[in-house]
């Protein structure tokens, strides 16, 4: 499954920027933007740099002010794709800032959102604002591993964009170059029987 589109209401794209852009909410550091690293060589443009990063839930508990408000996103997701979320693994904000050891065909190291191989998990990347800096997806799912993977498609950030796919699709950001920030939810979660 791969979807992109737009599909919630303008006033709550604008609700969504403001919270998720405000001084007042808190960022924490990361030295790098995976959590793993998965021991390969390293693929051709593949660079690390650090980020920050918001934890919202995790696992299945709300750990911060921002789920009521981020988690009708999911239910957004759930009406137009005609799914069956039954539990939510994770959500969590990211922020990237610009990188001057970057270049623009770099990213960062692929990683894959989902671990468990017999269930349905889909991943969702929600832009809160317009910036730069796509995100790969490749052609490699877990648990195959990263190496010699192909760039199948970049995404670039727009403002209220949606990306549903399969959480064990391996995928990688990249910094902005041209903007000062890059701001990403990012939601895990399964699915039970079709409707």
């Amino acid at each position: 499954m791969f979807f992109e589109d737009k599909i919630l209401p303008n006033s709550f794209i604008d609700e969504l920027e403001q919270v998720m852009l405000a001084n007042t909410t808190p960022w924490y550091f990361q030295s790098s933007t995976t959590e793993k690293k998965w021991g390969y060589n390293k693929i051709k443009g593949e660079v690390d740099s650090s980020q920050f990063t918001h934890l919202i839930l995790w696992p299945n508990q709300s750990q911060s002010f921002l789920w009521p408000i981020v988690r009708p996103v999911l239910f957004f997701i759930e009406k137009e794709l005609d799914l069956n979320v039954i539990s939510v693994h994770r959500s969590k904000a990211n922020l990237l800032h610009p990188k001057p050891h970057m270049n623009k065909e770099n990213f960062h190291p692929p990683h894959h959102d989902g671990y468990e191989e017999n269930k349905k998990i889909l991943s969702a990347l929600y832009y809160v604002h317009d910036s730069d800096g796509d995100t790969h997806f490749f052609d490699k799912f877990y648990p195959d591993t990263p190496e010699e993977m192909n760039i199948v498609k970049k995404v670039s950030p727009e403002r209220g964009k949606i990306v549903v796919f399969d959480a064990h699709q391996y995928h990688s950001s990249s910094p902005p170059r041209d903007n000062e920030r890059r701001v990403v939810l990012n939601f895990v979660f399964e699915l039970g029987e079709d409707k």
